[in-house]
């Protein structure tokens, strides 16, 4: 799996930007990196904000997995 980290910038404030609907060609699944300790607080609800880093997940089906590899 390839691993992705958030863009920050100076102030640790992550940079955003709106992407045209007509630019998206396919939805991935992201898996959280936790590290070797997960933090108490991290919940279901919370580790989409919490996380710096995640997987993405190419095994999630056959075209994503073609389209990676």
């Amino acid at each position: 799996m390839f691993r992705i980290k958030r863009e920050m910038t100076s102030a640790r404030r992550t940079c955003t930007s709106i992407i045209p609907l007509s630019l998206v060609h396919r939805f991935i699944q992201l898996v959280p990196d936790f590290g070797p300790n997960i933090a108490p607080e991290l919940a279901s609800t919370t580790s989409a904000y919490r996380t710096m880093a995640y997987w993405v997940n190419s095994f999630a089906d056959k075209e994503i997995y073609q389209a990676i590899w």
